[in-house]
């Protein structure tokens, strides 16, 4: 090997550390973000209820994916919980799910057993060559479970089936947490096609599901993660108004 291509193998292995770095310091800064100085502010809540409301928000975004949905919801499922902290872990699984391909099905099971309460969330999709790993967003839910006292478990059963298993103590009453008011009930918004619809352009995931809490009670949602899924979606369901990010993978916004 000539020294000039030494040379230059050297700058490329120069500037991988340095990105190494970056992505590195950039991990750190998130989770600092969200878990320092943070402290519980629970309420006394029908899990079940909250669930529903979870899969109703996502269920928009999972049809314009082609993703199957399947639940099953014990009712009366009642606890003391975070509900900022239980909507972002939920978030992050659902929203980790979706990354895969449009064969995908998602099964959400919650039942009770005495003071035990689980959430599984299974995702079966098309044959894959990838190894099953953790992604930053199932980190980040780990860490959150830890927060909130929930046991956390992923298990690869398959190369085409991953398992998010949540484990509540129904009897843990934080009492070291701030205490919100018990609400006389949980309202959950019914799906209406006749909402006004958005069309979400995002590649980021923490952006669109910023978007997708500020709207989805009043308006029909549907996500893409790149300007091509974008048209795509609206040609095929005309949205009413689309939002867009203009730095975009592939074709720009």
């Amino acid at each position: 090997i000539s020294a000039r291509t030494k040379a230059d193998v050297r700058k490329i292995q120069a500037k991988l550390k340095g990105l190494a770095s970056y992505t590195g310091n950039i991990i750190e800064f998130r989770k600092n973000r969200i878990f320092k100085d943070t402290e519980l502010s629970v309420k006394y809540i029908d899990l079940s209820l909250f669930l529903e409301k979870m899969a109703l928000a996502f269920e928009f975004r999972f049809n314009s994916k082609h993703v199957q949905l399947i639940k099953e919801i014990q009712a009366d499922v009642l606890l003391w919980a975070d509900i900022s902290i239980l909507q972002h872990i939920i978030h992050l699984i659902l929203g980790n799910t979706i990354n895969h391909s449009s064969e995908t099905i998602i099964k959400i099971i919650l039942h009770r057993t005495g003071n035990k309460a689980f959430i599984d969330i299974t995702e079966s999709y098309g044959q894959t060559d990838e190894i099953c790993h953790e992604s930053i967003n199932i980190q980040l839910a780990r860490q959150l479970c830890k927060i909130h006292k929930i046991g956390f478990d992923v298990k690869c059963k398959s190369s085409t089936e991953t398992i998010y298993s949540l484990k509540f103590n129904t009897d843990e009453e934080f009492p070291d947490a701030l205490r919100e008011e018990v609400p006389e009930s949980i309202e959950i918004p019914e799906h209406n096609e006749k909402l006004p619809s958005i069309l979400l352009v995002e590649d980021s995931y923490e952006t669109c599901r910023y978007l997708e809490d500020s709207f989805y009670r009043d308006f029909s949602l549907i996500c893409a993660s790149n300007a091509k899924e974008g048209l795509e979606l609206t040609h095929k369901h005309k949205p009413d108004l689309i939002i867009s990010a203009v730095l975009l993978p592939g074709m720009n916004g």
